[in-house]
């Protein structure tokens, strides 16, 4: 291991530069966090809450908070005044922090107001992002980290798999309203009854998602048959509800037979390049039966149904051939409180030691995880799977950090 890569805490404070240290002391007094409004159209999480709030201004830091970026989360703007946050009337003033929380990520109109040299976290949605918007963050020397990029000492994914926990629950109950469907639904129960033969579901994918939804399908009832291209997932599926499981390997000869037959079908596969490719095909979902439903959550990553459309929570539906597409990028929103929350649980550890947030190169050499996060580092882009997609070339950040050392 690099000798540059082994201080934590305090010990990183030492690297700071002396101007910097007789500044902020161990308060990080000089650092300004702004927690960003979101459209609530498309997204009612909030970055942080008040709670973690509170845990910053009593470490030092101002924080500014938009009017009413709580709101859909059921966090108000006096929760926030009370643990000493102060309430902006306009983005801009938020804006114009030292470092910018947002889920979503920003808009090209709100990345102009972001100030010079800031620090901003947020999603990112690589699938939807333009070459411009990378272009404006190199122009003004941002450093971006993606929190759904963001690793844990085991290599794994916190945030992801928590959110991912979350959406495996609510699929039952998504795939519950679709089907009863006034309009355009079979009119029948998930799961079963005696006498009645159990709602036939489909999952394609065996990761965090497909885990809690199978878990909650099975008190159901349902008739569930579980594809992915990984005997290694499927076996970890079956550890994790503690039974035997219609499995199958993706590109069985079952497979279309069991597209064809479904009521509900769950696409959840999860892919570490950030694209899906179409592995349910539009002549497959045409031989659907019609009032059926096709759940596709790997829409963000470009969905894994040829017939996909990205909705919203606003109109999380639309038919094509007959069936119901739910096809909503950000599923956990729906349950703005629980999900805000999950976010600032995952936040929080990062601001340990508040002194490391008045230098954002000492802050990414504390923790690495933070460095498989980051995407743009002072203008630089970091991530190579953007750089492949907009012909834009990129630096790794670990060398990048270890030459400013040098």
């Amino acid at each position: 291991m690099d000798s540059k890569e082994i201080y934590w805490g305090k010990e990183l404070e030492a690297l700071l530069p002396l101007e910097k240290q007789q500044a902020i002391g161990l308060k990080g007094k000089s650092v300004s966090i702004g927690l960003a409004k979101e459209d609530g159209e498309n997204e009612m999480r909030v970055a942080l809450t008040p709670a973690l709030v509170s845990v910053l201004v009593a470490s030092g830091f101002s924080v500014n908070v938009e009017k009413e970026a709580g709101k859909e989360a059921h966090f108000s703007d006096e929760s926030y005044a009370k643990v000493g946050a102060k309430i902006c009337e306009t983005a801009k003033e938020v804006f114009s922090s030292d470092i910018l929380f947002k889920v979503s990520a920003p808009t090209l109109n709100e990345l102009s107001l972001l100030k010079d040299k800031a620090c901003l976290f947020s999603t990112l949605d690589i699938c939807k992002q333009p070459k411009e918007y990378y272009r404006i963050l190199s122009e003004k020397k941002i450093t971006a980290l993606s929190y759904e990029l963001v690793k844990d000492k085991t290599g794994g994914y916190p945030l992801l798999k928590a959110i991912s926990e979350i959406v495996g629950q609510r699929l039952p109950f998504i795939a519950t309203q679709c089907l009863s469907n006034e309009k355009y639904g079979k009119r029948i129960m998930l799961g079963s009854v005696a006498g009645i033969i159990p709602t036939k579901v489909v999952i394609v994918g065996a990761g965090t998602v497909a885990s809690y939804a199978v878990r909650y399908l099975i008190h159901l009832g349902c008739d569930i048959k579980i594809f992915d291209d990984s005997i290694r997932c499927l076996r970890r599926l079956e550890d994790f509800t503690g039974r035997s499981l219609a499995t199958s390997m993706l590109y069985s000869n079952r497979f279309k037979e069991c597209i064809k037959e479904a009521d509900v079908i769950i696409f959840a596969k999860y892919s570490k390049e950030a694209t899906s490719a179409w592995i349910i095909t539009e002549e497959m979902v045409q031989q659907m039966s019609e009032g059926s439903v096709i759940i596709d959550v790997s829409i963000d990553q470009g969905g894994g149904v040829e017939t996909s459309e990205a909705t919203t929570l606003k109109k999380p539906i639309f038919v094509k051939h007959g069936v119901i597409h739910h096809c909503v990028p950000n599923i956990a929103s729906s349950i703005p409180k629980t999900s805000s929350e999950v976010i600032s649980n995952f936040l929080h550890p990062f601001f340990e030691f508040p002194s490391l947030f008045a230098d954002i190169k000492t802050l990414l050499l504390a923790h690495t995880g933070l460095r498989s996060g980051t995407y743009v580092y002072q203008g630089i882009l970091t991530n190579s799977v953007i750089g492949q997609r907009h012909g834009i070339s990129s630096q790794d950040i670990h060398l990048l950090l270890n030459s400013q050392l040098g």
